[in-house]
């Protein structure tokens, strides 16, 4: 079984795709759309119930993907837990950064999960992009069928060519029998 901080590296693994392409636009309204898309896509990647393992409190991962994209992550702190990240893309043509400050509420038959921190992006350009994480909730963790939504809104942030862009996501009524 996997620790948390190797899971992290889902959370980018569309980056070779979508932030190779964001890096070398010009147009930020597109760029903003890529990194967009980067972030939606890997939700098939990241979504799942198994649980991962606590990493150890210094416990590093790093890879290389094909394009020359390099991952590197470290659990920071045991109690409460955060890992950090940084992403360097193929011939710096971007920098990704982020921590994630994991917490969670168990109720009757849910589990809510909150993943605070924010996720900075640089480009060459001197572009820097930030968005922050939604809410995940977990449903039928006891009785029934188990289901997963995502459920908040995600703020993405360029400041240099003020442009914000908000995602909510929010919850499917009697989608679930």
């Amino acid at each position: 079984m996997l620790s948390l901080i190797q899971v992290f590296i889902n959370l980018v693994s569309l980056n070779p795709l979508f932030m190779n392409k964001a890096a070398i636009l010009t147009d930020p309204v597109e760029r903003i759309k890529y990194i967009i898309c980067s972030f939606i896509g890997t939700f098939v990647y990241t979504t799942h119930f198994l649980k991962p393992l606590n990493p150890f409190l210094g416990e590093t991962y790093n890879a290389t993907f094909e394009d020359g994209t390099l991952f590197y992550a470290e659990q920071t702190s045991h109690r409460p837990p955060i890992s950090h990240y940084m992403v360097y893309g193929p011939n710096k043509l971007y920098t990704m950064n982020g921590h994630a400050l994991f917490s969670s509420g168990l109720h009757l038959n849910k589990l809510e999960v909150k993943c605070a921190g924010n996720k900075h992006i640089h480009f060459q350009d001197g572009s820097h992009i930030t968005y922050t994480l939604p809410e995940e909730w977990f449903y039928s963790t006891l009785i029934g069928t188990l289901r997963h939504l995502t459920l908040g809104t995600v703020k993405f942030f360029d400041k240099k060519n003020e442009i914000e862009v908000q995602l909510t996501f929010g919850d499917v009524k009697n989608l679930f029998f």
